[in-house]
């Protein structure tokens, strides 16, 4: 159920988030600064409204730890680049998600699931390997990131879930035929046009 809720928080102001863009993305406009605590917002904003919801708390501990402590990279980088590189002009705790880490096994998946399913949205090549590829890069940022450093997962408990997330993703992402007639998109020959 904490899957349904997690980012609850980002229905109060849904076009800060890039899968609710369509065209123009308002950050563009805005300071790296004032970008991340409109996004981090939507953890406090979730916990509240999960709390007037009566939502069970186990499902409300998770809204703040799916992000953990992870770091906000685009606008760390626009960050970086505005201070002409000089990293010590832009501390990474600033542009941090408050957290708690992980502080469940469950946590931790979901914080997972999330940068995974974010993740693979944007690639142009879903064969197996390069999910697989995918996967273990986000699996292997968050660990190195310290991420995991409140919960008990096990290696052998992320490798499992690193082939479930895998097993999922290629079935969401299986190659389909093409259906003559329904070829959206392309320019349709006189021989096409003639039997249809």
């Amino acid at each position: 159920m904490a899957c349904l809720y997690h980012d609850v928080g980002k229905s109060l102001q849904p076009e800060y988030f890039i899968e609710n863009q369509q065209g123009a993305n308002p950050h563009d406009a805005l300071s790296p600064e004032e970008s991340v605590r409109i996004v981090t917002s939507h953890v406090t904003e979730g916990i509240r409204l999960a709390g007037e919801a009566a939502l069970p708390p186990a499902i409300v501990d998770i809204i703040p730890q799916h992000h953990g402590t992870r770091l906000l990279t685009p606008f760390y980088a626009k960050a970086r680049a505005l201070a002409d590189g000089d990293e010590s002009r832009v501390p990474q705790d600033r542009f941090r998600y408050p957290g708690p880490k992980p502080q469940s096994k469950e946590a931790a998946i979901i914080m997972l699931a999330d940068g995974v399913e974010a993740a693979a949205r944007t690639l142009k090549d879903r064969s197996q390997e390069r999910l697989l590829e995918l996967i273990r890069r986000i699996v292997s940022a968050a660990s190195e990131d310290g991420q995991f450093s409140d919960c008990e997962i096990t290696l052998a408990e992320l490798e499992r879930v690193t082939f479930s997330f895998l097993e999922t993703l290629s079935r969401f992402y299986h190659g389909r035929i093409t259906y003559p007639g329904f070829e959206f998109g392309e320019k349709q020959t006189p021989a096409a046009t003639a039997k249809g």
